[in-house]
């Protein structure tokens, strides 16, 4: 057609430029669709050794920005197939890794390239990257995306990391080959959110240190090195340290009241996706955040027993509701306050201590409690028999309503008590 004839020109004269404008250089900047891997090819020649600009305001009329302007409108023709590419790639002498870092840059090649240079998990690596950096999706993006993970694009956009896709793409396309990946990402992002992907990628790789992490994140509040810190593997005593990091999380999230409503809703959001990704990479459900406050408690039992001090008997009582106060019991009778020379004791100290994380606790599981009734959070029955044990979760607990094989009712010992008090087991 007339059309392809002057696209074509315009290439042949601007892809043989120098660092000077060329007549055609402005029309060259208005192409937004160039077919063919023959085009791809000629356009990674005229490149030579530097580098793509992934900002479209830089692209201009130099050199460099125009390419980058092709090589980004650049899309296979019907008729374009792998041993295509590969064929005139190898004619070219353009190297696997150049041709990786264009489709990277241009995505519309990667399946092409995948099977043109053999890097088996290309694609998926590429869209792991592109899942966690990428500013906007088109649907065919998201089609592709959702292939490999469940997760909504909304969510990964946020944070939210699906461990399980990361390593089987890591996996399949080996070390080496996804360092290459790693490096092109710069090519995905108009900003710096690439590095929110490769925080991710180095926390499951066991290249960032959990404590590293958490002095970095004390130290600057960075809110990407805090989404990845669950991501980190657990050590030989996986459950202590995962109740250490959600220990740490809670603190972090208490800390942000300090700071303005903006900030507050940000670190709150990535604390919650944080949460998210130790739960997945601690292997439990959605209930997580439940089951640790669970594991929580255990470690503060002792202190819900009485114990004498200076002929004063002295615990912390949780009450129906859940909630927690502390008791001093002298002669068998109960005080109204604790007295005046107990008040500095570090048994008392330790007390004041335990009831604040037991009040902490009750406002936090109130507020996950209410968020899993309003995401219909399904619960299995085991997790439910480990939350009746939670003496501040339980109190609240117990008065929801749940659904199970379409019946209604309240959860009591591994049955549904239903309101025409029908009783059946809860699976």
């Amino acid at each position: 057609s007339l059309t392809q004839k002057v696209v074509n020109r315009i290439l042949e004269i601007e892809l043989q430029r120098g660092d000077s404008e060329t007549q055609v250089t402005r029309l060259a900047e208005e192409l937004h669709r160039v077919y063919g891997a023959e085009t791809l090819i000629r356009i990674l020649q005229a490149f030579g050794k530097d580098t793509f600009i992934r900002d479209s305001y830089n692209w201009r009329n130099t050199k460099r920005g125009v390419l980058s302007s092709l090589l980004h409108a650049c899309y296979p023709s019907p008729d374009d197939d792998s041993d295509t590419l590969k064929s005139l790639a190898s004619q070219a002498d353009i190297s696997h890794i150049r041709l990786v870092e264009a489709a990277m840059f241009a995505p519309q090649w990667l399946e092409l390239t995948e099977k043109a240079t053999g890097w088996k998990g290309l694609e998926s690596a590429a869209y792991y990257f592109h899942a966690h950096t990428s500013e906007c999706f088109d649907d065919k993006k998201k089609a592709i995306i959702a292939r490999y993970t469940p997760i909504a694009i909304e969510d990964l956009q946020e944070g939210a990391f699906d461990i399980d896709w990361f390593k089987e793409a890591y996996k399949t396309i080996g070390k080496e080959r996804f360092e290459v990946v790693y490096n092109a990402a710069k090519y995905i992002s108009l900003s710096n959110t690439h590095t929110r992907a490769r925080k991710f990628a180095d926390a499951v790789n066991g290249k960032t240190k959990a404590a590293d992490a958490k002095k970095e994140i004390i130290a600057k509040r960075n809110k990407d090195l805090l989404m990845s810190y669950g991501l980190i593997p657990l050590g030989r005593k996986a459950d202590k340290e995962l109740l250490e990091r959600y220990q740490f999380l809670q603190k972090f999230l208490k800390e942000s009241k300090e700071f303005g409503a903006q900030r507050q809703e940000s670190e709150k959001k990535a604390v919650n996706i944080a949460l998210q990704n130790l739960a997945r990479n601690s292997g439990y459900g959605d209930v997580t955040r439940l089951s640790m406050e669970t594991e929580l408690i255990k470690e503060l039992l002792p202190y819900l027993s009485p114990k004498e001090i200076d002929g004063v008997e002295v615990y912390v009582q949780i009450n129906e509701e859940g909630k927690s106060e502390i008791k001093q019991i002298k002669d068998g009778k109960e005080l109204n306050s604790m007295p005046a020379k107990l008040k500095k004791h570090p048994y008392i100290e330790e007390l004041k201590a335990v009831h604040k994380k037991l009040k902490d606790q009750y406002t936090r599981s109130r507020i996950m409690l209410e968020q899993a009734m309003e995401d219909c959070t399904h619960f299995e029955e085991n997790e439910l028999r480990k939350l009746m044990q939670n003496p501040v979760i339980w109190p609240l607990l117990k008065h929801l309503v749940f659904i199970c094989n379409g019946q209604t009712g309240f959860y009591t010992d591994g049955l549904l008590i239903t309101v025409n008090a029908v009783c059946l087991p809860l699976k």
